[in-house]
C-alpha cells in the first residue's frame, strides 16, 4: 500500500513540466468563506495539444477513505466542476472496485514505479474558473514555490557538491600516477636486481647519472678512434704512393 506522499510524488512525475504544472492541496477558495473543499491533486496542461485540460485528483489509502468518499461526492464539486477530468488514486487497487466509481471519474492504480490508468477519466467541459478559485491557484502556486533563500540554500549545495566531486576526480587521478610510477619502480628492480628504497634513492640516482655519463664519453671516444683509423688509412695510402714514385 502506498502512502499519501508516494502517490503524490508519483502524481507530480506522471503529470510534469513541461507539459503540466501539477500543485497539491487545492482549496476552492481563499481566505476565510464557507463551504471551502479541498482537492489533494490538481495538474493543469499547458498545451493545445493536450487541449489545456485541467485534471483533478482525490487520494485515497484505505478502503474506508474510498466508501466515504463516494457516499458523499457533493464534496468535490467545488472544484471538480472546473475540471476536464477527474480522478481517484489509490495506494492498493484491491481497495476499490471500478464498478463502484461514477461514470465521469477515472481510476489510477500503483504500476511499478509510476501509476497506470485502470479507468479513463472521460472529459468533461469544464465550467469558467472564477476569481475565487483562480486566486487560491495563484496562491497556491505562490506558497509552493522556492523563495530567494531557499534557491540559494541549494545553489550552494550544489556548488559544494561540484567542488567535491571535482576534487575527487583530481585525487582519482593522482592516485592512477602514483600506481603507474610504483608499476615501472618495479619493473627496473626486477630487471635489474636492485631494490630502491627511501634511503638509497639518491645514491641509485647519482650511479644512474654516471653510467648515462659514462656512456657519452664512451661514445665519443669510438668516435675519436674510428676517425684516427681514418686518419692512418690515409697516412699508409700516402706513403706507399712516395715509395712507388721513388722506385720510378
Amino acid at each position: 500500500m502506498l502512502t499519501v506522499d508516494e502517490i503524490q510524488a508519483r502524481l507530480k512525475t506522471r503529470y510534469c513540466l513541461p507539459h503540466y504544472v501539477y500543485m497539491t492541496e487545492i482549496r476552492s477558495a481563499t481566505g476565510f468563506v464557507h463551504n471551502v473543499t479541498y482537492a489533494d491533486g490538481l495538474a493543469i496542461s499547458l498545451y493545445p495539444s493536450k487541449g489545456y485540460d485541467i485534471h483533478g485528483f482525490e487520494i485515497k489509502i484505505s478502503r474506508n477513505d474510498v466508501l466515504k468518499e463516494l457516499s458523499y461526492l457533493q464534496k468535490s464539486e467545488n472544484i471538480q466542476k472546473f475540471c476536464s477530468r477527474w480522478w481517484l488514486v489509490v495506494g492498493n487497487k484491491s481497495i476499490v472496485d471500478i464498478a463502484e466509481l461514477p461514470p465521469y471519474w477515472g481510476l489510477l492504480i500503483p504500476y511499478g514505479s509510476g501509476l497506470r490508468q485502470a479507468k479513463a477519466a472521460p472529459l468533461q467541459k469544464a465550467e469558467i474558473i472564477t476569481p475565487d478559485f483562480l486566486a487560491s491557484l495563484i496562491q497556491r502556486m505562490y506558497l509552493t514555490s522556492p523563495n530567494k533563500t531557499v534557491l540559494n540554500a541549494e545553489y550552494k549545495l550544489g556548488f559544494e557538491a561540484g567542488k567535491a566531486e571535482s576534487v575527487s576526480s583530481e585525487q582519482r587521478y593522482q592516485i592512477e600516477q602514483s600506481e603507474k610510477i610504483a608499476e615501472q619502480v618495479k619493473k627496473f628492480e626486477q630487471i635489474s636486481g636492485i631494490e630502491i628504497t627511501s634511503y638509497n634513492g639518491c645514491s641509485m640516482g647519482k650511479a644512474v647519472r654516471f653510467i648515462k655519463s659514462a656512456e657519452r664519453i664512451g661514445n665519443t671516444i669510438g668516435q675519436l678512434k674510428s676517425t684516427a683509423r681514418e686518419h692512418q688509412r690515409v697516412v699508409d695510402a700516402a706513403q706507399s704512393a712516395i715509395a712507388n714514385l721513388q722506385k720510378l
